[in-house]
């Protein structure tokens, strides 16, 4: 059953990645800013995809670690530089279609930006995030506060508003 409900998720995934391209391809053909229409479009994409990405990512190892080491403890520094690498590569994985998305919404975001938005959709403790992105609390206010700058108000409650998220 969990294999066959993987395979579901990631066909999902593979569909709504193809309309996030035709999106980002139509833009790219007749202007560089996307119409409200398709950016609404993105933005419903972004959810269903956040939701399909979550799930799948929550079947690994590191999901089950950042829920119980990291969230549980009070060191900051549960992840080793070369398993948070690792970490890195599972999220960027499991999150492509997520990161493709928010690129094309976001493009002024850059790749550490980005994966900071990925990583505040595991968990939105400070703590969990820094030990994630082996950086401090501090920084992970900061990186958030700059990222607030850099995108409209409605797409960092898209974004980093997981009740909105889930509710929507």
């Amino acid at each position: 059953y969990k294999r066959k409900r993987i395979a579901t998720l990631q066909k999902e995934l593979t569909q709504h990645r193809a309309m996030v391209w035709e999106i980002k391809e139509k833009r790219s053909e007749t202007s560089p800013i996307i119409d409200l229409q398709d950016t609404n479009r993105l933005k419903e994409l972004y959810l269903i995809q956040r939701r399909v990405c979550l799930e799948l990512f929550k079947n690994s190892s590191y999901y089950k670690r950042i829920k119980t080491e990291v969230e549980a403890t009070h060191s900051e520094t549960i992840f080793k530089a070369d398993e948070r690498a690792s970490l890195e590569k599972q999220i960027l994985q499991t999150f492509l279609p997520l990161i493709e998305n928010l690129k094309v919404l976001c493009p002024n975001l850059n790749k550490n930006e980005l994966f900071y938005c990925i990583v505040y959709q595991l968990s939105d403790s400070n703590k969990t995030i820094s030990s994630c992105l082996g950086i401090s609390k501090d920084a992970v206010k900061t990186r958030k506060s700059r990222i607030k700058q850099k995108i409209d108000d409605e797409l960092f409650i898209l974004i980093f508003n997981k009740e909105y998220a889930e509710n929507q």
